[in-house]
């Protein structure tokens, strides 16, 4: 892990980085690894896609050594987070290759650089291809409504609990306040479990469900077992299958993304 690079004489080391790391420092703090993106012309005139779930802009720069790679730190709320950086894309300077590879924000044990140390012919070998799930197509748009997220006025779904098996399994509409869906697995209820917001959508077939929880992440499911399928680097405000049951459609503010079940079954280890 290279050192933080910032105006402040106070640089720390991965360990108490990680230690001090203050989630509300914003990304000029030298507890945190990135760098403020608008005190880096090279970093601020490059093209970085808007993170999939948020649209408060692009924040934070960590480069790699060589200055070919480096992390774009995207602002962790829309609004009023002093630059607290959230998603994270890599991006390689001369190709323009990007791709958003996390939302845990600029913790030491979340992204970094290898150090010059590092023997890369003696660590183990990966996989060919990346392990992140792929879509099939994505558009970036602004799906905004009233300057805020698709789920401004709340989530449409709750997770309730089933009084008689003690399981929280009972996907509720939360419009009709019907049942629409009880999950084949699910966790145990206790006297201290609330309802959980989520988005829901079961495939016409009813092989598959897919649901986003507040993680804000969504995760596809086999219905038959409830078996995780694929846990999705998107946060899906809305999900829609294809009347075959062949695709997910998922719908955040800033992206539209449609994924192949299908080949999420054979390709995602």
């Amino acid at each position: 892990m290279e050192p933080a690079t910032d105006d402040s004489p106070v640089v720390l080391d991965t360990d108490r980085r990680w230690r001090e790391f203050d989630h509300f420092s914003g990304p000029g703090n030298p507890r945190n690894m990135f760098t403020l993106l608008w005190d880096d012309a090279e970093a601020n005139a490059l093209y970085v896609p808007p993170a999939i779930d948020l649209d408060g802009g692009t924040v934070g720069v960590y480069w790699h050594p060589s200055r070919e790679w480096l992390f774009i730190g995207h602002e962790f709320c829309r609004s009023d987070c002093a630059g607290v950086v959230g998603a994270m894309t890599i991006l390689n300077r001369n190709t323009g290759y990007s791709r958003e590879i996390s939302n845990c924000g600029g913790l030491s044990a979340c992204i970094g650089w290898l150090p010059h140390t590092v023997d890369i012919d003696a660590l183990p070998i990966g996989h060919a291809n990346s392990v992140l799930p792929a879509p099939l197509s994505i558009t970036y748009t602004n799906n905004s409504r009233y300057g805020g997220a698709l789920l401004l006025n709340g989530y449409p779904y709750w997770l309730d609990c089933d009084r008689q098996t003690q399981q929280q399994n009972q996907v509720v509409n939360v419009a009709t306040d019907t049942l629409e869906f009880t999950l084949p697995s699910a966790e145990r209820c206790s006297a201290e479990t609330f309802s959980q917001d989520v988005v829901f959508a079961l495939s016409p077939n009813h092989a598959y469900y897919a649901i986003t929880d507040t993680s804000r992440l969504t995760t596809l499911y086999a219905a038959e077992d409830g078996r995780i399928i694929t846990r999705l680097n998107f946060f899906g405000e809305q999900l829609t299958f294809s009347d075959d049951s062949r695709f997910l459609t998922t719908i955040s503010t800033t992206a539209n993304a449609v994924w192949d079940v299908e080949q999420l079954m054979t390709t995602v280890p």
